[in-house]
């Protein structure tokens, strides 16, 4: 695999949108709509990979998916706005949650 950083990432898919026209034939709303298939798929893709039918690459595939059209949507809600800086704020919220791990799942006190 490539040394791209996340930053330099960014700009390629932003270029590689404006490229497809993904801003004027797409919203935020319908990448994040898209971004939900995306996670449906990596699912599965996981869950043939826990059978053995499935590769590590196939499985990265299908999460970069998920980024892509994230990206693509954070880059649609405004072109100012970067993964790095949403990153960050997600970061800023959680970092000091309490709570506790239910099935599986961090349940927020």
């Amino acid at each position: 695999m490539g040394n791209n950083k996340v930053e330099d990432l960014e700009i390629l898919i932003r270029k590689w949108a404006d490229d497809k026209g993904i801003p004027e034939k797409s919203t935020a709303v319908k990448q994040l709509k898209l971004t939900a298939e995306e996670v449906v798929e990596a699912i599965v893709e996981i869950e043939i990979q826990k059978k053995g039918m499935s590769g590590r690459s196939d499985v990265c595939s299908e999460l970069g998916d998920i980024l892509v059209t994230v990206i693509n949507a954070i880059y649609l809600f405004d072109k100012s706005l970067t993964v790095n800086e949403c990153l960050t704020v997600a970061y800023d919220k959680i970092k000091t949650r309490k709570g506790t791990m239910i099935n599986g799942k961090f349940t927020k006190e």
